[in-house]
C-alpha cells in the first residue's frame, strides 16, 4: 500500500499571500523536506541547538534530524509519544497511552535515564518547559501539571474538567495553552495563575484546533477539520488561512513551530514527513 503512495504529495500554492498585521502580508515557500521513511502520525516538535526532534506516535520512536534535512539519530523504546521538549540535560518525551514521561540523556548515548508515570486517567498531549520546571498538558481530564524534573514531583496543578489541552507554548515565560473544544486560548503565567482567555473568533461550526504558535503577534493554528492552517491576531480575530490539499484522506496538519529564523514547520497525522518553509513578507 505504502509502495503505491510514494508519489503522494501535499500541495500548499508556493506564494500564499495573506495579512500577518494591519498592512502587512506574508507567504509561504516550502524549503525542506524532513523524511521519516514511514507513514505516521506526528503531533508534535521540538527544534533544540539545529536539530529537529521529532516523535513518532504509532512507531513508538523519536527521529533526530540536522538542520540540512539529514538524519541524524533515531530513538527507540518510547511508547505512543505525543510530545517532545529538550534541553541541555535530557530529551523529554510523553506518552499519549503510557502516560509517562520519559527522561533521555543525550550525554549517556541516548538511553532513557528515568521515567515517571502520571494515573492512567491522564492523556499527555503536551509539554513545556522553562530551567528546571516542565509544565505537562493532560488532555484527558483539561489539566496542567507543573513538574520539577530534577526532583521528579509534581509542584502545581491547574484543572477546568469542561476543557480539553491538546496543545501548548511558552513564549517569554507565559503558557498559551489551547482549549480544543472552547475555541480559547488560555495565557497562564509560570505559577499556572491564569492571566487572560483568548476566544478564536470565526465564524464556522466545524473549527477544531489542534496547535497553536504564537509569531509577531499573531497566532497560527493548526485546524483539523478542514486541513488547514489559520491565522488569528493576538485579540483572538481570524485573519486568513491557507488550505492543504492532498490525494489521500486523514492527512491533516497537526503541529507547527517556527525556528529562529522564522521558517515555519508543519508536521501531519498521516504522512511520512515533516515540511518546513520559508515565511516571505511583504508590504504591498
Amino acid at each position: 500500500m505504502h509502495s503505491a503512495m510514494n508519489f503522494i504529495i501535499i500541495i500548499l500554492i508556493n506564494f500564499f499571500p495573506f495579512m500577518l498585521t494591519s498592512g502587512t502580508f506574508i507567504s509561504l515557500e516550502k524549503n525542506k523536506s524532513f523524511l521519516l521513511q514511514k507513514y505516521s502520525p506526528v503531533y508534535g516538535m521540538f527544534m533544540y541547538k539545529k536539530k529537529l526532534y521529532i516523535p513518532k506516535f504509532h512507531e513508538n520512536e523519536v527521529s533526530i534530524f540536522q538542520e540540512n534535512g539529514k538524519h541524524f539519530k533515531t530513538i527507540e523504546g518510547l511508547h505512543s509519544p505525543h510530545s517532545i521538549v529538550v534541553n541541555d540535560d535530557y530529551i523529554i518525551v510523553g506518552s499519549y497511552k503510557r502516560n509517562t514521561l520519559y527522561f533521555i540523556n543525550q550525554n549517556n548515548n541516548y538511553n532513557i535515564e528515568s521515567t515517571f508515570t502520571f494515573p492512567k486517567t491522564v492523556g499527555i498531549t503536551s509539554l513545556g518547559i522553562i530551567n528546571d520546571t516542565l509544565f505537562v498538558a493532560d488532555y484527558k481530564n483539561g489539566s496542567i501539571f507543573k513538574f520539577d524534573y530534577r526532583k521528579q514531583k509534581i509542584t502545581k496543578k491547574y484543572s477546568n474538567e469542561l476543557s480539553q489541552f491538546h496543545d501548548m507554548k511558552i513564549f517569554v515565560n507565559k503558557i498559551y495553552i489551547l482549549d480544543r473544544p472552547n475555541k480559547f486560548i488560555i495565557v497562564a503565567d509560570t505559577d499556572l495563575n491564569i492571566l487572560e482567555k483568548i476566544h478564536l473568533k470565526i465564524n464556522l461550526k466545524d473549527f477544531d484546533p489542534l496547535s497553536l504558535y504564537l509569531f509577531e503577534n499573531t497566532f497560527f493554528i493548526t485546524d483539523y477539520s478542514d486541513s488547514s492552517l489559520k491565522l488569528f491576531l493576538n485579540s483572538g480575530e481570524f485573519v486568513s488561512k491557507i488550505k492543504f490539499k492532498t490525494k489521500i484522506e486523514d492527512v491533516f496538519p497537526t503541529n507547527t513551530l517556527i525556528d529562529e529564523e522564522n521558517r515555519l514547520y508543519l508536521c501531519f497525522q498521516g504522512f511520512d514527513r515533516v515540511i518546513r518553509y520559508n515565511i516571505l513578507k511583504s508590504n504591498n
